[in-house]
């Protein structure tokens, strides 16, 4: 969990913006755009004040841990 607190304060004012959403069962699978402000605090992502743009996925279950991945 420590690289999401990291994201969250390089990111103070990220967005998530629901794309789809497919559900099977337990599973879950959403679909989504990560949207938002660098704070310039992490070395991979824009100096502080650029923009910061990202598609992404999750899939979860009662089986599995959920996993953010660029799509």
């Amino acid at each position: 969990m420590g690289h999401v607190r990291e994201y969250a304060a390089a990111v103070p004012d990220r967005r998530l913006t629901v794309k789809r959403t497919i559900a099977d069962g337990d599973a879950i699978a959403v679909e989504y755009d990560f949207a938002g402000t660098s704070a310039g605090i992490m070395p991979n992502l824009p100096p502080k004040g650029g923009p910061i743009t990202a598609p992404a996925w999750c899939v979860t279950g009662p089986y599995s841990r959920a996993r953010f991945c660029p799509a």
